[in-house]
């Protein structure tokens, strides 16, 4: 497996241009399979072999994190078949558990504005410098302004953002172009951002940067959500993609149509967006459970 494993992940890369993430879980995935069959060749590799190691990963691994394990497993040995590598699919047969479906963590619009001036407030007390300060509300400010997720914040320039219409155009999963609207308050605190900290900034700059001018990574996302959760006094358990359930959250909740708010997400299938109505029908059911006098 050793020498099939790189090529694979160079393949996802550059020809299935897949996330970073997905190829770094993906070879993570891979490298504790090859550790798990020992010495056993590439196309000795049997169904049996599959299971054993998926049968071990229950022990170790959520139900939704064994479906990754296994997507990434079909994936590589369909590039093997392709190949010549082997001669049958070792995860044709392959049966997993139903991955749990726990309702996704959201916040309030009360705890969502909260949070969104955590970084004004830290800079009336001293926390922040102006930069971080304002750099930090237009993090907050884009990713529930406009749903998006972590990597494609990140990924965004100037030229992607239309500051007339306030939308942006945003590269997402599998390589697939969508439209954002961002939100009056977003685009507010880009161009607040740019004219006072980066008025040299071009088309092709990014606008999420540090204070050398440099992107920041989507580890440091995460760090700076978690940081200004701390100073709103939030839940910490709430990531930067708990925003986005967050905005679908809100929207939904205020009529939006779920096919909109599907293609506001970049959601592939509807039924990716249909969990987001399963929240507000526990808010519901939680409402005439603690209301109604026969409930």
């Amino acid at each position: 497996m050793d020498t099939a494993i790189e090529p694979f992940l160079n393949y996802l890369k550059t020809q299935r241009r897949f996330s970073p993430y997905t190829v770094r879980n993906y070879g993570q995935a891979l490298e504790r399979f090859r550790r798990h069959v020992g010495e056993v060749a590439l196309g000795a590799l049997r169904l049996e072999h599959v299971r054993s190691y998926m049968v071990w990963a229950q022990g170790h691994y959520v139900r939704k994190s064994l479906g990754h394990q296994a997507s990434a497993l079909r994936h590589f040995f369909q590039f093997c078949l392709e190949r010549g590598w082997v001669t049958q699919l070792p995860t044709t047969g392959l049966v997993l558990p139903k991955p749990d479906k726990g309702l996704p963590l959201f916040l309030s619009i009360q705890q969502m504005e909260a949070l969104l001036q955590a970084p004004r407030r830290a800079l009336e007390t001293g926390r922040l410098s102006p930069f971080f300060a304002f750099r930090d509300r237009l993090i907050l400010e884009i990713l529930y302004g406009g749903g998006l997720r972590v990597s494609e914040l990140v990924a965004l320039r100037y030229q992607d953002v239309d500051s007339q219409t306030g939308i942006a155009t945003v590269l997402g999963k599998g390589n697939k172009q969508r439209l954002c609207p961002l939100g009056v308050a977003a685009v507010q605190a880009l161009l607040a951002f740019r004219r006072r900290f980066v008025p040299e900034a071009t088309p092709e700059s990014p606008i999420i940067i540090g204070d050398h001018r440099k992107p920041l990574s989507p580890r440091n996302i995460q760090l700076i959500v978690k940081k200004h959760l701390r100073y709103a006094g939030l839940p910490s358990d709430i990531t930067p993609h708990k925003l986005r359930h967050s905005y679908a959250t809100h929207l939904l909740d205020n009529d939006a149509p779920l096919r909109i708010v599907q293609e506001l997400l970049g959601h592939a299938s509807l039924a990716s967006t249909q969990i987001y109505t399963h929240v507000g029908m526990a808010r519901l059911q939680a409402v005439y459970m603690a209301s109604h006098p026969r409930a």
